[in-house]
């Protein structure tokens, strides 16, 4: 079984921000890795969206991980999940600094979305509908 895009999307974040701010922080630019990382609460949820994109563009399962729908379901769904996704970025935008208020909480409405998304689709691919 193929892992979950999202948590794809949440290791990338942290392979590329982690090292980022600790090699800031060791080459005496800590301003800026401070920026970075007063921000990265909120990076992780844009990061989750381009690992999406990206997934949804040239993987075959897509952002919704599925390898038992039709391509155009999974492109369908994909969508959805895009859409979510970037909704989640401007909920964290406007909830403030409470990391999971602004992102955890958006991070389990993904998690929740893409397992009703399975659900309802692999479903009916079970069952002829799809």
């Amino acid at each position: 079984m193929p892992p979950s895009p999202i948590f794809v999307g949440i290791n990338l974040h942290l392979a590329i921000i982690t090292p980022l701010i600790v090699g800031l922080n060791r080459l005496q630019m800590t301003q800026i890795a401070n920026r970075i990382e007063a921000n990265s609460y909120t990076a992780v949820l844009l990061t989750i969206f381009i690992t999406g994109c990206a997934l949804t563009l040239f993987s075959r399962g897509g952002f919704i991980g599925s390898q038992a729908l039709p391509r155009q379901s999974i492109v369908t769904w994909s969508v959805v999940m895009l859409v979510a996704s970037l909704a989640s970025i401007i909920w964290a935008l406007f909830a403030g600094q409470s990391g999971f208020l602004a992102v955890g909480l958006p991070i389990v409405g993904l998690f929740a979305l893409r397992r009703a998304i399975l659900k309802h689709a692999e479903g009916g691919v079970a069952q002829g509908k799809r």
